[in-house]
């Protein structure tokens, strides 16, 4: 599967509701020599309650308190329906992107993460996963959601980031913008397979 496909699935399709708001897809998915992996994949802000769990800032157990409060309504119905003997890469795209990486962190299945716009979630303490490889950033330069909460907060990111796109001075909020993502997405194509 391209980073493409990955992000387009992270934005659309037939979600299922775990919890109050909290919207997933769990999908079986073979790679080209038949392998099968479970991808994990987790809706953006889409309701005026996700926007308020976005600007919930407040840490609650060393996470941002809104990501938290969806990840826990959420656990339960989620993990019981992974299959723990398989592969499984945890996907979402900003808001969707920081409940995949508290189901990464929360589970010991074989893993990786790869997170579209990813906003800082964790609060100090970042566990020894600063430079977890199995954990991948992807950002729009200019994004300034992947900027936020702050730092000066407390808050961190941890894993790689890799920076797409060309160049841009400051950050703007129509580099947070799907399309965005797309366009640089979509100059990788074919050229590595997740």
């Amino acid at each position: 599967m391209t980073p493409l496909d990955l992000f387009n699935r992270s934005i659309s399709g037939e979600w299922k509701t775990a919890g109050t708001d909290t919207q997933y897809r769990i999908e079986v998915i073979p790679d080209v020599a038949g392998k099968k992996t479970q991808y994990v994949f987790f809706q953006p802000t889409g309701s005026q309650d996700d926007w308020k769990k976005n600007f919930d800032i407040w840490p609650i157990h060393g996470v941002h308190g809104g990501y938290w409060k969806r990840f826990t309504e959420a656990r339960a119905q989620v993990l019981a329906e992974i299959d723990k003997g398989m592969k499984t890469v945890f996907a979402g795209y900003s808001m969707g992107a920081a409940i995949a990486l508290l189901f990464y962190l929360s589970t010991d299945v074989p893993r990786r993460a790869i997170l579209f716009a990813c906003p800082r979630v964790l609060w100090l303490d970042t566990r020894g996963h600063e430079r977890d490889k199995s954990l991948v950033r992807v950002s729009v330069r200019g994004d300034p959601v992947t900027r936020l909460p702050f730092a000066v907060l407390g808050y961190r990111h941890i894993g790689i980031e890799a920076k797409i796109g060309r160049k841009v001075f400051g950050y703007w909020p129509k580099y947070h913008q799907a399309a965005a993502y797309v366009e640089a997405l979509a100059v990788l194509s074919d050229i590595h397979q997740v």
